[in-house]
């Protein structure tokens, strides 16, 4: 065990991935009203525009377009780096969500945190006519095992009776990859369902054998919910997706690795 390094020494966390999604989709107009209001959070982030291209067939023979579609903006997209180059950082915000990418992730109470004041502007932002349809939470997790690969003992890495792995995984001695998916219905913090997904994947990298777990929970509302009202339902249900992904863990992962990546911590 003391050969496995979590990603980021005292945690496994690559990057974690909060993401809203509302309904109907916002017109150019709406966009731009957005990209406004959040201005000041992101004065010093790189901003992209992204676009999209319409193409419109028709069935009638012979049919030639007269001009080329023109692109639509679809969103934007800000990053920031770090001095070496490397994303922290990005607020995604389109027609239909808004997704926030965290590279440098420390801690969940920081990083809900910094996510709040983000969806605080947005969903403000959006017409009365809006409503949030789905709240999303993914982490991408990652050990490598720096010695030979051979005298790597999966079962000090997952729990021999996890629910979320087939017990032939654990004497797999090259690659393989997991994938687990199911839909649960739940009514905390509000009514839902909810799609969990688990893909594990081992895999030989440069630097050694690569443990990749790649958790993520979207819930889907029951009831739709007014956008400009809904930031405390909002964040009570990414904090319940956080509660929820932590128990996934503590049921795959052996009791010396819970430790050593301090998944108790706040």
């Amino acid at each position: 065990m003391d050969q496995l390094f979590p990603h980021a020494g005292d945690h496994s966390i690559q990057n974690a991935v909060l993401a809203v999604e509302w309904s109907p989709e916002i017109d150019a107009t709406q966009l731009e009203s957005i990209r406004g209001a959040a201005h000041g959070l992101v004065q010093d982030f790189k901003e992209e525009t992204q676009q999209t291209i319409r193409v419109s067939f028709s069935n009638a023979p012979g049919n030639v377009p007269t001009s080329a579609p023109a692109p639509e903006i679809s969103g934007y997209a800000y990053s920031r780096f770090s001095p070496a180059g490397e994303l922290q950082k990005q607020v995604q915000i389109s027609r239909g969500s808004c997704l926030i990418v965290v590279a440098d992730y420390q801690r969940w109470k920081q990083l809900i945190a910094d996510v709040k004041s983000v969806f605080a502007v947005v969903l403000s932002a959006l017409p009365a006519s809006v409503t949030i349809s789905t709240v999303g939470l993914q982490y991408s997790d990652r050990f490598i095992w720096k010695a030979n690969a051979e005298t790597l003992d999966l079962r000090e890495v997952f729990r021999a009776n996890s629910p979320y792995l087939t017990a032939h995984s654990l004497d797999c001695k090259q690659a393989w990859h997991s994938h687990h998916g199911y839909f649960e219905k739940s009514v905390v913090p509000t009514p839902h369902n909810r799609l969990d997904i688990i893909n594990i994947n081992v895999v030989d990298e440069p630097s050694g054998r690569a443990i990749q777990v790649l958790t993520s929970h979207r819930a889907a509302l029951d009831g739709p919910l007014q956008a400009a009202g809904a930031l405390d339902q909002v964040v009570a249900m990414q904090d319940a997706l956080h509660d929820l992904n932590k128990g996934i863990f503590r049921e795959l992962l052996t009791e010396p690795l819970l430790q050593k990546i301090h998944l108790n911590g706040n």
